[in-house]
């Protein structure tokens, strides 16, 4: 199985020596799994295209959101290098939300992104904007909307209607198909 090294650190300003050598001691044990909370993106970008696994946590909503954060954290003078590299070493987005079930309890719902060849291009592109369709119809690579995933629970009879309305990304196109 994997070495792994976790880093969490909120003040980099006043731990950031110790957090450097807590990330490049890996680097040269050649550990193969890093998990990232708080560490700067480019730190982790870094780290992928070196051969690393990295598992990192963002609170955004959605994959293309993820991915906008990651570029937006970025001067707008790197960013076009940051998409390039993003593109590169991004393999899979997992977006969670946690919303109500019918029994008073609650369920996940989970959007999957996985970077084919198409999805890389666009976000190397700028055009993350169409990365949303992109997924929508890559079922046969694994891929599944967070609105086919809340159309998925209310035929399953875990939400109600109105819960897959409430927490859908595009509300309109979902209760079209919920008819």
């Amino acid at each position: 199985m994997y070495n792994t090294l976790t880093v969490c650190h909120k003040l980099i300003r006043v731990h950031f020596v110790i957090l450097l050598m807590r990330i490049c001691k890996p680097f040269r044990k050649r550990e193969a799994l890093l998990t990232a909370k708080f560490v700067a993106a480019h730190t982790a970008i870094t780290a992928a295209e070196t051969g690393h696994l990295i598992i990192a946590t963002l609170h955004t909503k959605g994959a293309v959101n993820s991915i906008d954060r990651i570029i937006d954290s970025f001067p707008a003078s790197q960013q076009s290098q940051i998409r390039t590299m993003l593109s590169m070493v991004l393999k899979t987005v997992v977006s969670q939300q946690i919303v109500p079930d019918k029994n008073g309890g609650v369920v996940p719902v989970f959007e999957v992104m996985h970077v084919n060849s198409a999805i890389r291009s666009m976000i190397r592109e700028n055009k993350n904007h169409q990365i949303a369709n992109a997924i929508a119809s890559g079922s046969k690579e694994g891929m599944i909307s967070m609105d086919q995933a809340l159309i998925e629970l209310y035929r399953e009879g875990i939400i109600t209607r109105e819960t897959a309305l409430e927490y859908a990304d595009t509300p309109d196109t979902i209760k079209r198909q919920l008819m």
